[in-house]
């Protein structure tokens, strides 16, 4: 069986994602693991990287995370047995308290339990770059080998309709576009495939990289249910913010390149320039994804 990792710091909003997650994994016939990063450094501490907590607090904190995560576990699995009242429908979950920085806690887990999937609550309110930058998100996502699901706070899950890929004709898209139809096909979902420009169509170099990219896609027949939009924006972030408020998107799939637009979003101003708030639970699939996730 499959396995999704919840990373959860106790907030709103990831246990927001534990909810989702929840709905998630009983579509895609996964467990949850359920996971507490213990910091035994605290972050604002002078010299940190010399301190060391003393054992009575760390022993003290692991039980009270311990007994936390436990909750929260019986908490989703009480709501999960009210929605399947066969037994074999419902998600099994388990729960772990481990100490060390989240990033490498959660990395040693996914290793472990060979996990699909992390699924995390976004942090905060406001633009799609807004809500990942200074957060746990933005350290998972730049060092993850695997794919990352973001849940907006207060999203609800609902069955995935439509998935918007957002592509650069990369031709490492074709591979990872797999992947989305291989999830999409669990929900009989369609897949757009959103392309960005400048201008109101695609010119020039950009047309054939566009002709070529989809004549690709179409000698492979991926999936039945793909098409392709194209997005009018001055920026790439432009266009993600007009298929998050217009685009009737239920997931959308960025690719993480070490210097595309995702490392973009982190840094200067591009993140004060996402004008709309992100609703969209936000996959991030890392270049160079193997297959066999989902």
């Amino acid at each position: 069986m499959k396995t999704i990792i919840v990373p959860t710091d106790f907030s709103v909003a990831a246990n927001n994602a534990a909810h989702y997650a929840v709905h998630l994994a009983k579509a895609l016939r996964m467990d949850i693991t359920l996971c507490h990063a213990i910091d035994k450094v605290p972050a604002d501490t002078p010299l940190a990287e010399h301190v060391v907590w003393p054992m009575e607090s760390y022993a003290s904190l692991k039980r009270e995370t311990t007994a936390e995560l436990k909750l929260l576990a019986e908490q989703l699995t009480h709501e999960d047995e009210l929605v399947s009242k066969n037994p074999a429908n419902r998600v099994r979950l388990e729960s772990l308290s481990i100490g060390g920085q989240l990033c490498e806690v959660a990395e040693d887990i996914v290793n472990q339990k060979k996990a699909s999937l992390v699924v995390m609550g976004m942090s905060g309110h406001g633009a799609i770059g807004q809500m990942v930058f200074g957060s746990n998100a933005r350290l998972i996502v730049d060092a993850a080998t695997y794919p990352v699901l973001m849940i907006p706070p207060q999203r609800v899950f609902r069955p995935i309709q439509k998935i918007a890929f957002a592509t650069d004709l990369d031709k490492g898209d074709m591979d990872l576009l797999q992947t989305v139809s291989t999830l999409a096909g669990h929900f009989n979902a369609e897949i757009l495939l959103a392309h960005v420009t400048r201008d109101e169509q695609p010119t020039g170099n950009d047309k054939r990289r566009t002709e070529d990219f989809l004549s690709m896609i179409s000698s492979k027949a991926l999936y039945p249910k793909i098409y392709y939009r194209h997005v009018k924006g001055h920026t790439v972030e432009q266009g993600l913010n007009w298929l998050n408020a217009h685009g009737d998107v239920d997931i959308l799939v960025i690719v993480h390149r070490k210097e595309g637009f995702f490392k973009r979003l982190f840094e200067g101003s591009h993140t004060q320039k996402m004008a709309h708030q992100c609703a969209i639970p936000l996959l991030v699939l890392p270049e160079g994804l193997s297959l066999t996730h989902f």
